[in-house]
């Protein structure tokens, strides 16, 4: 599929950085302090694919927005409006910071594409939220757009009888992409698997059925790692039972396989849930498990321990030890690790699911779909307390209420129901100890639910340092 199919959202921050000589004699100590200080430049190009839902035919809403982003110094950067393209149609543009344009809940099941160039592409974000009522395919799924990058992470895939997975690949940019599939299953690495070498031209967008590459199987970690580009990775999971619906939602992608990761956002009330924990590491490992409540973290001590072979996923219940709150689960180990939780509830019932996060060093916004007022979700991944402030604004990007200010203790989670007055279209949350915070979005309703991870803006190039060799030329 070209772009002008191309039909679903992430943003593609474009790195910029070399190597640098330094002449003799060696730099004096205050060159070197000034340039270890110097500020990384601001984004200045990004593409955002909103994705495309997984049944044509749902009733979708889709919000994009150029966020607030704080004390970042734009420098000259001309503001030039941001483009929502579907194909070659423009649906509209953004073309002041804050502002948000929304769609309709109608006809945009297959997604749009938003190119930013000057000083609206820091902190360009997008949400798409769907309900979907077919025979096949009933429940609430929600994605928030997503940048280019060149790995994802998926945990728990899989493809049963009564279980589809698609996974979406997407190469908004203009030169060609080839990417790698590695799975890992419940008795280490899928080696028998092909998934090398799948090539992507520009605009392609390329849908690979689950059932293509681990049939019968029924929790798997995917990676995708690019030999060459950048792309966006969804993974949509359908379930039924018998001839009937049983929900439908996105795998949420998980953060990279780390000695601690953090899911946060898990679902409450009657209904099982269920934690998938890969370990891509070369020895088998012990996951220490903590809750993250409404009180702080504890350990269970009804729960068996958590062994995670090589290069191996392990499934296990934990229904009895979330609760009915919202919370997340804090895990530890001594090999890199990473994680989601599926959660099934509701009548007719509906599936979500909760990742492995990242922390929110540079702040999160999240763009609110017409007619979907959200709950946020926010753990403290440390000892320490944490401070979180959140503004609620409107689509011309009017702050709307005052600032809210959520105090979390080391290893608590929290909730805060996004207000129904005025015209909320987008919430931003920042905190000046984002690397010790994790959040989440709770969308749910009588159609389902569906949780979706908050992620750090992307504001500033990344550049690698100015090192001083001795020893080189």
């Amino acid at each position: 599929m070209r772009t002008s199919d191309l039909l679903a959202g992430a943003a593609l921050v474009l790195a910029v950085g070399g190597l640098a000589v330094m002449p003799d004699p060696p730099p004096t100590e205050s060159a070197s302090s000034a340039a270890a200080t110097a500020p990384d430049p601001p984004v200045d190009r990004a593409e955002l694919v909103c994705s495309r839902m997984p049944d044509q035919d749902a009733d979708t809403a889709t919000a994009v927005a150029a966020a607030p982003v704080g004390d970042l110094d734009l420098g000259d950067l001309e503001t030039q409006p941001v483009p929502l393209l579907r194909g070659e149609s423009e649906l509209g543009e953004i073309t002041k910071r804050g502002q948000v344009w929304r769609s309709r809940a109608d006809g945009l099941a297959a997604g749009l594409l938003a190119r930013a160039d000057g000083a609206l592409a820091a902190g360009l974000t997008g949400t798409t939220a769907g309900t979907m009522t077919t025979e096949r395919r009933r429940g609430l799924a929600a994605i928030a757009c997503s940048t280019p990058a060149p790995e994802w992470w998926f945990v728990g895939v899989g493809s049963t009888a009564g279980r589809t997975g698609n996974l979406v690949l997407t190469n908004p940019s203009s030169g060609p992409a080839v990417v790698d599939l590695t799975f890992f299953g419940p008795k280490g690495e899928l080696e028998d698997v092909e998934g090398n070498q799948i090539g992507l031209q520009p605009g392609e967008q390329r849908v690979l059925p689950m059932n293509d590459f681990v049939p019968g199987v029924s929790n798997v970690a995917l990676q995708v790692r690019t030999r060459q580009g950048h792309v966006t990775a969804e993974l949509s999971d359908t379930y039924v039972e018998g001839l009937q619906a049983a929900g439908v939602d996105y795998l949420a992608a998980a953060a990279a396989p780390a000695r601690k990761a953090v899911v946060t956002g898990i679902s409450n009330g009657p209904g099982g849930r269920a934690l998938s924990v890969v370990n891509t590491g070369s020895s088998e490992t012990v996951v220490d498990v903590e809750v993250m409540g409404g009180s702080g973290a504890f350990a269970p001590t009804d729960f068996d321990v958590l062994q995670v072979p090589a290069h191996s996923v392990v499934l296990r219940d934990v229904s009895d030890i979330t609760g009915d709150q919202v919370s997340g689960l804090r895990l530890t180990a001594d090999q890199p690790i990473s994680a989601s939780v599926r959660a099934r509830a509701g009548d007719p019932v509906d599936v979500s699911y909760s990742a492995a996060a990242e922390p929110l060093t540079t702040g999160a916004a999240v763009a609110l779909p017409e007619g979907r007022r959200p709950t946020l979700v926010l753990s403290a991944t440390g000892t320490s307390a944490v401070t979180a402030d959140i503004r609620v604004y409107d689509s011309a990007g009017k702050a709307l209420g005052e600032r809210k200010r959520l105090q979390l203790s080391g290893g608590q989670t929290d909730t805060w129901s996004v207000p129904d007055r005025g015209d909320p279209a987008a919430v931003v949350v920042t905190s000046a100890q984002g690397d010790q915070l994790v959040g989440a979005v709770r969308w749910t309703g009588d159609d389902g639910a569906s949780t979706t991870a908050l992620a750090p803006l992307r504001t500033v190039l990344d550049q690698p340092p100015l090192v001083y060799d001795p020893a080189g030329p």
